[in-house]
């Protein structure tokens, strides 16, 4: 189905998503103290700060596996008529990488906490900067759309 812009839903959840990646990220403290105390003591450590962690991650898969829903039944938007053909792979592969990573980190994460496998933990640590890496790139490819190519890409998210 071809679609012209996102829809509410497909913009709320994107943001939504947005913001718990950037908080779990922000406030990552507490579950890093609590696994590490836990590897310490062998004990389970409670810290309200790794319960909130734990399940804004998540949440994150849940509010991701219904992004995918809308994304499939509803479509999204096509590239700009003006983008290249180069510009168009690179943005499919960036969603791509960036749905792979939304899904991908907190399972990893889950997985480490409630397994208790630390190079699983180290891979989720690693996944979750190589997410802002990513997000950042596609930030930048957005604001380039919109300050430099002045194709309208942008206002497609931005919109309520």
């Amino acid at each position: 189905m071809t679609v012209s812009t996102y829809s509410r839903s497909q913009i709320i959840l994107h943001w939504l998503i947005a913001l718990a990646i950037a908080f779990n990220y922000l406030f990552s403290d507490g579950v890093s103290h609590a696994y590490r105390s836990f590897l310490r003591s062998g004990q389970a450590v409670s810290d309200i700060g790794a319960t909130v962690h734990v399940y804004v991650g998540l949440a994150v898969i849940a509010l991701v596996a219904l992004r995918l829903v809308l994304r499939w039944v509803r479509g999204v938007p096509p590239a700009p008529a003006t983008e290249s053909e180069l510009m168009r792979r690179v943005g499919e592969w960036t969603h791509l990488a960036l749905y792979v990573l939304m899904l991908g980190v907190p399972v990893l994460g889950a997985v480490a906490w409630y397994m208790g496998i630390t190079a699983v933990g180290q891979l989720h640590s690693l996944a979750a900067n190589l997410i802002l890496l990513v997000a950042g790139l596609h930030a930048a490819a957005a604001l380039f759309h919109h300050y430099i190519l002045r194709d309208g890409l942008l206002l497609r998210m931005v919109r309520f």
